[in-house]
Parts: structure tokens; sequence; C-alpha cells
């Protein structure tokens, strides 16, 4: 650093001088009292800010408050192209010793992602990228390296300057553990299955909901050291890509080896196998709400959704079965719609059953049925035909077999 800066005085005084030997002898003699100091500071701080003076009236105000040499500033043309901005940083970089901690940059509007990506492709040392560059912003940060405050310190902090300034410190979307959501329908579902997801596994794990489009984007433009902390991505359709990533379309959990699958996965991150099922579930019933929300006229889905749910939990319970999601998907959607037919439609249905055919299976289903349908007949008003119930158990009879 103290080389760096007595190579600066040079290049002030005579550019020539600098490519002459000789004339970096009174190095020793001017910089002696001053190197320690020069030398303590163990980050490489940068600020790049459009125009003839801007980064340079930010750097004389921040390294004369701190009193040292914290920052190198770099006046930018209004039409510098990135690639140009990268040439400034990386030259600064290079003449750099390798004793530094980190690398801040400090820059007035961009791509943050982009900067951060090309900046990370000359220096794999941890690096912190802060757009929309104040005074403030780098006197906060001047004494934080002042205090020789940890990296990530200092880059924790600098999240919280205000809801007009973004900052990088990791590659990918997350410095953590990740799963993205990403639906085709709106980010506004997306958000949902995050909120639902949030509430079911561990707090370690991040969900991160993205718009689809943005998603594709990503997949198409990033290798696969950006998406190295994502463990899963959960889509409402199919994706071809090229990346080692697992990618799930969210409705195909009802096949039984997706569904095996996701639980696959977020076991081999750490979640329980207790989380994985009830997530399994809560999923289920929350894209079967989805599924039936377009069909019912006037249930609240969410209300008979729940009713049906139960409803199945009895079956499940009595028979000591656990049904499989696709066949749950069904059930929920089948006594759904059954419920709000038996509210809008009181007639008795002309398609009676003859209980004297029935096996006594058959038999002990009707009458476990009559029980379980009691709750909901009186809540509704409703009475469910018979001609019902024989469905519902054309629908699970190949699970209950031998079960009762």
């Amino acid at each position: 650093r103290s080389y760096y800066l007595f190579k600066k005085l040079l290049t002030k005084i005579e550019p020539q001088y600098v490519k002459n030997s000789y004339y970096y002898l009174p190095f020793f003699i001017l910089m002696a009292s001053s190197t320690d100091k020069i030398e303590s500071v163990h980050y490489n701080a940068i600020l790049l800010a459009h125009g003839e003076q801007t980064a340079s009236s930010i750097q004389q105000i921040a390294n004369t408050l701190c009193g040292n040499y914290f920052f190198e500033a770099f006046n930018m043309p209004i039409d510098i192209s990135l690639g140009e901005i990268n040439t400034y940083v990386c030259n600064y970089l290079s003449e750099q010793g390798d004793s530094a901690k980190g690398n801040i940059v400090l820059f007035d509007m961009g791509s943050l992602h982009q900067m951060f990506k090309e900046i990370k492709k000359v220096s794999d040392q941890e690096l912190l990228v802060v757009n929309n560059i104040t005074t403030a912003m780098a006197l906060d940060i001047g004494l934080q390296i002042q205090r020789n405050e940890p990296f990530l310190a200092i880059a924790e902090a600098s999240q919280k300057y205000g809801a007009t300034t973004d900052s990088q410190y990791y590659e990918g979307l997350s410095n953590k553990q990740n799963i993205i959501v990403s639906c085709m329908s709106g980010v506004g579902l997306s958000k949902e299955l995050k909120k639902l997801i949030q509430t079911t596994l561990s707090s370690s794990l991040e969900i991160i909901a993205l718009d689809y489009k943005q998603l594709h984007n990503l997949l198409i433009n990033q290798d696969h050291q950006f998406f190295s902390k994502t463990k899963l991505i959960l889509t409402t359709t199919d994706i071809n890509h090229d990346l080692d990533i697992a990618i799930i379309n969210v409705y195909s959990i009802f096949d039984k080896n997706i569904s095996l699958k996701l639980q696959s996965i977020l076991l081999s991150i750490g979640e329980s196998y207790e989380a994985c099922k009830l997530l399994i579930d809560r999923l289920l019933q929350f894209l079967s709400i989805e599924g039936i929300r377009g069909r019912l006229q006037i249930l609240n889905p969410n209300i008979v959704i729940k009713d049906s749910q139960d409803i199945v939990t009895h079956y499940e319970n009595f028979y000591d079965v656990k049904f499989n999601p696709r066949l749950k998907l069904n059930l929920y959607m089948h006594l759904s719609l059954m419920i709000e037919r038996m509210i809008m439609n009181h007639t008795s249905s002309d398609n009676l059953i003859n209980k004297m055919t029935l096996t006594s299976q058959e038999r002990d289903f009707f009458t476990l049925s009559n029980g379980i349908f009691k709750p909901i007949e009186k809540k509704f008003n409703i009475e469910i035909q018979p001609y019902e119930i024989e469905l519902i158990y054309q629908l699970i009879k190949d699970f209950i077999k031998n079960k009762s």
C-alpha cells in the first residue's frame, strides 16, 4: 500500500519518473514514519463514481476524517462501460499485496450482480459490493475498517444503509442454503408457497421467491457456482436446464416417486423426517385449494379443504394406512365438490344402494362413513347419500382391503 501511494506521488510530480528505479530511492526516507500505519489497513476499499470529482471528493473526506489511507477513488465518465470500470478495479487490485482480508467496492450506479460477478473473476478474496454510494456510507465503512472489524460484520452492516442502497457479499442469490420457489402464474403464488415452506421447515434454510422469467434468465446466464447454495428449485412447470440442480414441478409431488425424491433432498440438507412429511401434506393441501378454487361456486376453499382433510385423516386412522399424495388430492377434490353439490341440491339420489348385496367390509365402511360425516352434515345442513359413500369407497378400496 505504501509503495502504491509513493508511485502515485511520482506520477503526479512527473509521470516518466515511475519508470526509473532511481526515483524510488527516497521511498525509504519519505515513507518510513507512516508505513506501519498505512500497512495496518487490511482491506482494499475502492470508490467508483461518475463525474469529474465525485469519487475523489468522497475519498478525501473519508480518508481525512478517518485519518488513514482507506479508500482509493476512480472518477468515471458518464458513458463508461462495465468492462472499462472493471479495468480500473483489476489494475488497482493487481498492485496491492496478498495480505488483504477482502475487497470492498462502493459505486454510484449500475448492476450490483454484474459488478460482483466481474470483480470476482479477477480476485478470489472476500468481496463486498455496495451501490448508491454516499459520503456517510464511505465514512461508516472507513471507521469499521479502522477498527479492524471482521469482513462479515462490515458486509452485514452494509445491508442496513437504507431502502435505496443494496449490497452483495456472496455469489448467488443467498449465502445460506436455500430453496427457490418460482411459479409461472406469478410471484404472488410463489410468495404464498414461500410462506408455507418457511413455516414448515427449519429457519436455517432460506426460501427465495422469484418471478419465473427471472429464474429462467438466471438458469440460462449463470454458471453452477451461482447456484452453489441452492439445494432445490420448486416450480409449477417443467424446466430444461444444464446445471446440476434438482428442479421439481411442485404439482408432480402427487406422484409417489416425486414426493419421495423431494423428501430425500430435504433430508439430505438436514431437515427432519417429520418436517418433510408435514411439508408434503401441506403442499398437497395448498395445491388442492388452488385446484378447487376455480371450481367451487359458493364454499370457501380454505374451509372445505380442511373438512375434507379431516375426513381423509379419519379413514387413514381407522384403517391404519397412509394414502399416497395423488390419492389424497383426488379425495380432497372429490369431497370438496361433493359437499358443495349436496348444499346446492338437496334432492335425494335415485342411485339407491342395496346393502344386502354388500360385503362385510363394505357394510363396515358405510357404518364408519355415516359416523365420520355426521359433523359435516350438521355443519352444512346436508345429508350425504349412500351413493356418495359408495363412490368414496371405490376410490380407496384398494388401500383398505383386509384392514378392517
